[in-house]
């Protein structure tokens, strides 16, 4: 169901710029992009060509079921391309640990999304891997040790999806249990059956995004429609040279509040129940006042 949800559009991590980065698509005639020297280096260190090869590949991961006895579910972001994050608190309402996911068509792309993440880490302390460290969780995964040997994180590729579980403060108490954290989030990806050789993952879709005009003078609000089907979460992004926000009215329905002159290029972003996105944009032409 659309709970119509605003979701911030600030990155929450590393991993969210790092991707980024390793994902923009090469332009036309360029030839083979030089390799990152951290890719290079991250390859090495954390001796990627043994990594196991698992082609598994899941339909996303089903984000309502990632529960955890004594935490409570908080702020939910997909702003990154492919990327979903989520926060978890305690009782007391403080933020403990949040949970990165990113869901890649192939298993290949998860393992490379893994190593992107390990690539930005600056401490040169050794990082075992989550088997070493006694953490079930993963095809290939590895574990990061603060102070007092407590867990400061946990990133692990299973299949097609790459995860990273992150304690907010390591040297707060009660301290979560990250292992356990880790260990409950893939056996609840292993939980749906694979998908069969071939077969697409199932993206949400935007059907509709229509706005009640497409031109309008600055500071007019323009009613938005858009039908997406059962979606988890609605984002949006303003581009262009105009500038306005998005917030849903007193009925419900979305509104572009325009505040600038000038071309904007309305950028809808929905996220579906098995953590996948999907987007859909509009241009809408604001004159001077």
């Amino acid at each position: 169901m659309d709970t119509r949800t605003h979701v911030s559009l600030a990155l929450t991590s590393l991993l969210a710029a790092v991707l980024a980065s390793a994902g923009v698509a090469q332009e036309a005639g360029a030839g083979p992009r030089p390799e990152d020297p951290r890719i290079e280096r991250a390859k090495a260190r954390f001796d990627f060509a043994a990594w196991p090869a698992s082609e598994e590949r899941w339909d996303g991961v089903p984000l309502a079921a990632l529960a955890y006895p004594g935490f409570v579910p908080g702020d939910l972001d997909f702003s990154a391309d492919g990327l979903v994050t989520r926060t978890y608190g305690g009782e007391d309402g403080r933020p403990r640990f949040r949970i990165e996911i990113a869901i890649r068509d192939t298993a290949a792309a998860a393992r490379e999304a893994l190593l992107a993440d390990l690539a930005s880490l600056a401490s040169p302390r050794p990082v075992p891997t989550a088997a070493n460290a006694g953490v079930a969780a993963g095809d290939i995964g590895f574990v990061g040790f603060a102070p007092r040997d407590r867990i400061a994180w946990v990133a692990f590729a299973r299949g097609n999806v790459a995860v990273r579980v992150a304690s907010f403060d390591p040297r707060t108490s009660p301290h979560p249990d990250l292992r356990a954290v880790a260990e409950l989030t893939d056996r609840l990806l292993r939980a749906r059956p694979a998908l069969a050789p071939g077969t697409p993952l199932a993206r949400p879709a935007i059907a509709e995004l229509r706005p009640a005009r497409t031109s309008c003078r600055a500071g007019e609000v323009v009613p938005l429609d858009v039908a997406a089907g059962e979606i988890l979460a609605t984002a949006w992004i303003v581009g262009g040279a105009g500038q306005g926000y998005v917030e849903p009215g007193a009925d419900g329905r979305w509104a572009l509040h325009t505040t600038k002159a000038g071309r904007i290029d309305l950028t809808c972003r929905v996220l579906g129940a098995n953590g996948l996105v999907a987007a859909r944009s509009v241009a809408i032409e604001v004159g001077e006042e």
